[in-house]
């Protein structure tokens, strides 16, 4: 349990917003924080992963404006670095308009980094005859480099040295031994891990509560929620999930737990496992079981993908908690490791165009898929294997996916960016 135990510590954590603008806010708050002067400019140097997906989602506490350059500029104006992924509770109304007028003045560049993969934020500050930068690399809220002046404040190299910090080698993991670890769960003896599980659920139903209150993105959970699609059971599950995406979203300022780097992740893998066990009587201690099971399983599969791709995250973990409401179910590890690979291999197609209002909808979509292979299982059909995406067994089909995810799809990745930047011809470019 030792691995599991670090890695779901690490995971799990809260956060503010879409993950990739706020840790655009979280590096320019920091610098702006270094750089100890008037803030007079500042540049940003991203991959196209972060600009991609901080390019369409509302940003939280700036009253519904969307995009990276609002994002940066509250950050550095009004942002707190030392609550990292929440750095945004700080910021007041008048960080905004200073932050928008900021825009308005042209003190931000956005500038794609062409150089770097997947997660890869540099930021500078410069004011005051000063410069200060801080990049952050590879996990959402980790400095991988603060200098000021051209002197090395700290770094990634240093701080893992100091630190120790330890490494753990997801690719020995096995849905077998997430089966087995889910299974012998014993909450009392690990209560830091339930109290990040009670986390999960407090603040990810709370936020899908917002969802159904308010009036967020294209509303996908209320038009589930009010029966107008799918009649059974499954229609509450998909339905408080997405609207829980609907909010985060549209800019709601409730945190999630994330998962993978991901708010919508971290709804998916949790939100249907929670409201199945509510709707079924489960125990809390069932409830810890299957959340162990979900979040490991979705941490597992997106260890392969890449921490950013064009492959959508929210298959992974609706596939994840899925598999969790058939371990509830009693399935065996056979079943669920056969749901799995008809689960990944049929919905291994759903492009990330980056966070925005349809990321509900690919959530639905993606329990959907899920529920047909769960219930394709449960009637007693069989996984193919070794048929397009679906390897030998659901290990396998993890791996070929995720090479499909990390290795393949770059140039999907260009272009859908170059879709995005297309329609700011002639106008303010985002980059």
């Amino acid at each position: 349990m030792k691995d599991y135990k670090i890695v779901l510590q690490d995971e799990l954590k809260a956060a503010l917003g879409c993950t990739e603008p706020i840790a655009v806010a979280l590096a320019s708050a920091k610098a702006a924080e270094v750089l100890g002067e008037e803030l007079e400019m500042l540049k940003l140097y991203c991959s196209r992963n972060v600009i991609k997906n901080a390019n369409s989602v509302v940003v939280p506490k700036t009253n519904g404006l969307k995009g990276i350059r609002i994002a940066a500029m509250t950050g550095a104006v009004g942002g707190d670095a030392s609550m990292k992924l929440e750095v945004m509770n700080s910021v007041t109304k008048e960080d905004v308009d200073h932050a928008a007028q900021m825009i308005r003045n042209n003190q931000i560049e956005v500038h794609e980094k062409k150089e770097a993969d997947g997660l890869y934020i540099e930021v500078h500050a410069i004011g005051g005859g000063s410069e200060a930068i801080v990049v952050i690399d590879g996990t959402h809220d980790h400095f991988a480099l603060i200098q000021k002046d051209g002197q090395v404040i700290s770094s990634k190299e240093a701080e893992e040295i100091e630190e120790g910090i330890v490494q753990v080698d997801k690719d020995k993991w096995s849905v077998q031994a997430i089966y087995d670890t889910a299974k012998s769960f014993v909450p009392e003896e690990h209560e830091d891990i339930t109290c990040v599980l009670d986390r999960v659920i407090a603040f990810n139903m709370a936020i899908s509560q917002e969802g159904l209150a308010g009036n967020y993105g294209l509303n996908v959970g209320k038009f589930y929620l009010e029966g107008r699609y799918d009649k059974n059971e499954r229609r509450e599950i998909i339905g408080r999930t997405a609207a829980a995406s609907d909010a985060r979203m549209g800019g709601c300022n409730s945190p999630v737990v994330i998962n993978s780097g991901s708010g919508n992740q971290g709804i998916t893998s949790s939100v249907p496992v929670i409201v199945y066990a509510q709707k079924h009587g489960h125990s809390k201690e069932e409830l810890y079981k299957a959340l162990v099971f979900s979040n490991l399983m979705a941490i597992y599969q997106k260890h392969f993908q890449g921490m950013l791709s064009s492959f959508c995250g929210v298959v992974s973990a609706a596939t994840a908690s899925v598999g969790a409401i058939g371990f509830l179910k009693g399935m065996t590890l056979e079943q669920i490791s056969q749901m799995i690979s008809i689960s990944l291999s049929t919905g291994g197609g759903i492009f990330c165009a980056g966070a925005n209002a349809m990321c509900a909808s690919k959530i639905a979509v993606s329990l959907h898929n899920a529920f047909l292979a769960l219930e394709l299982i449960e009637e007693g059909e069989i996984a193919p294997t070794n048929e397009g995406l679906s390897g030998a067994d659901a290990d396998h089909t993890i791996r070929e996916v995720g090479r499909l995810a990390k290795n393949s799809m770059q140039g999907v990745d260009d272009e859908i960016l170059q879709i995005m930047l297309s329609r700011y011809e002639g106008e303010e470019n985002p980059v």
